[in-house]
């Protein structure tokens, strides 16, 4: 059986599929950019993390000179 024809008020308009192409490019992030935001992320969470021991070393006596 073949399917019936959808109405025209279903149907998408060239317009409205360019329209939504251009939303979805210009929204996407590109994985290669993702993998470098993970990597600046965890450098950055990995120098907050040393500051952090070293301000709790230094409160608490514990001094690695």
């Amino acid at each position: 059986m073949a399917t019936p024809p959808k109405r025209y008020g279903e149907l998408a308009t060239e317009e409205q599929v360019a329209n939504a192409k251009q939303e979805a490019q210009t929204g996407m992030v590109s994985k290669l950019e993702f993998e470098q935001f993970k990597q600046d992320l965890m450098a950055t969470l990995q120098a907050i993390t040393k500051q952090n021991n070293d301000v709790a070393d230094r409160l608490s006596g514990n001094t690695n000179a």
